[in-house]
């Protein structure tokens, strides 16, 4: 595989970026998790719905 150091640094980001994010996503999720609904709501009662892809 012959590629250039401008894609190998690119690539290399990339990897480190996406590890990073991995540290910090589980905690978004449990904080987010934590929250209790009020008693008799269900899911058509929220306004957003964020999906991570």
């Amino acid at each position: 595989m012959n590629e250039s150091r401008r894609e190998f640094l690119k690539k290399s980001a990339l990897l480190t970026g996406a590890a990073g994010l991995w540290q910090v996503l589980p905690s978004s999720i449990e904080k987010a998790m934590a929250i209790s609904p009020d008693p008799g709501t269900t899911y058509e009662n929220a306004k957003h719905v964020i999906m991570l892809m």
